[in-house]
């Protein structure tokens, strides 16, 4: 299995994502019949956080197991190969079944946004970018889902809005995408985009039931996940939530805990 993905990564780095497709369905192919006669529910998280997402969000606490292959990330890469080689409708069941294996990973969502922009599948970048909303703990995935839903409102001859969405994504993280972008509704609408004010973006998202900011219970779960980490000795980890907690909030109670995990 090592030797498999070891292959296919070093394919992937050197962009021959044609030749990587084989070598991933055969890892999948091996990883699947381990795992088919596995009674319960099986999971493949990348991370302790989205243990938590998933009980919490999911609204799941029953017992779960975890895979020893990291098949979510295979299905995942598999997607993203068949994405770049414009196998456009595997690439999606690829994605559905990295999904399946793990409902909450959030780069398997951004991946799928960025296949239904490709292909103009409008809606379907709509249902998975708010899909992917609870699972956002960092201003750049922030900024990103305002992106994809400023290019959902563009492609929708809403200009205006979409126009409020891209400045309100580069609040969060500044993106030379996002600059294009309103340089691109400026021409198209033939006047210069305003300086809007915070006050005046954030009523016309609350307008279309847009979130003006991250979820709160996400950034709790992080918090608390960090705190539980960091109780348990997993100082890596812990360090991982708190800068993710940091990064949206700058709380100065998070700054003094990651200081003090500074050399740890």
């Amino acid at each position: 299995m090592e030797s498999l993905w070891t292959k296919a990564k070093n394919l992937i780095k050197d962009k021959d994502y044609k030749a990587t497709i084989p070598v991933l369905k055969e890892l999948t192919d091996k990883v699947e019949a381990i795992y088919s006669n596995q009674s319960g529910k099986l999971f493949s998280f990348n991370h302790i956080l989205e243990t938590y997402y998933y009980a919490y969000f999911m609204k799941d606490v029953s017992q779960l197991e975890y895979t020893e292959y990291a098949i979510n990330s295979y299905y995942r890469t598999l997607g993203f190969c068949q994405m770049h080689t414009d196998k456009h409708i595997d690439a999606i069941k690829s994605y559905e079944k990295a999904l399946k294996w793990n409902p909450v990973d959030l780069d398997t969502y951004l991946q799928l946004a960025e296949l239904y922009k490709k292909v103009n599948n409008l809606e379907s970048l709509r249902k998975v970018t708010f899909e992917s909303y609870n699972f956002l703990c960092s201003r750049a995935t922030m900024a990103r889902f305002y992106r994809n839903l400023g290019f959902y409102y563009l492609e929708k001859y809403e200009p205006e809005l979409a126009a409020v969405l891209y400045k309100y994504s580069n609040i969060y993280y500044e993106t030379e995408f996002a600059t294009k972008e309103l340089e691109f509704i400026a021409k198209a609408i033939q006047k210069d985009i305003p300086e809007y004010s915070l006050k005046y973006m954030q009523e016309k998202l609350v307008e279309k039931n847009i979130p003006v900011g991250p979820n709160p219970d996400t950034i709790g779960i992080t918090y608390r996940v960090g705190q539980i980490e960091l109780e348990a000795g997993n100082a890596k980890e812990a360090k991982e939530c708190f800068m993710m907690v940091y990064d949206l909030t700058q709380d100065d109670e998070v700054k003094v805990i990651l200081e003090g995990l500074e050399n740890k």
